[in-house]
C-alpha cells in the first residue's frame, strides 16, 4: 500500500530539476521538501526514465 505524497507534482519537478542541474544536493532538497534524501534520488530516476509521468501520483 502506497502513501499519498506530501509533495505536489510541481514540487517534485522543481526538486528534480534543481538536483539534475546541480543547483542543490539531495540532502539540501530533502530538508527543504521534508523527505528522505533517497526520495529525491528516486524522483530523479523516475523522471529520467519516464519523464513527467514518473513524478505523477499513481492511482492504484
Amino acid at each position: 500500500m502506497s502513501r499519498k505524497s506530501k509533495v505536489s507534482f510541481e514540487g517534485k519537478l522543481r526538486a528534480v530539476t534543481w538536483y539534475l542541474e546541480g543547483k542543490a544536493s539531495c540532502s539540501q532538497l530533502a530538508r527543504q521538501f521534508g523527505v528522505n534524501p533517497c526520495t529525491i534520488k528516486d524522483w530523479a530516476t523516475a523522471y529520467q526514465y519516464q519523464g513527467h509521468e514518473g513524478l505523477k501520483v499513481s492511482k492504484a
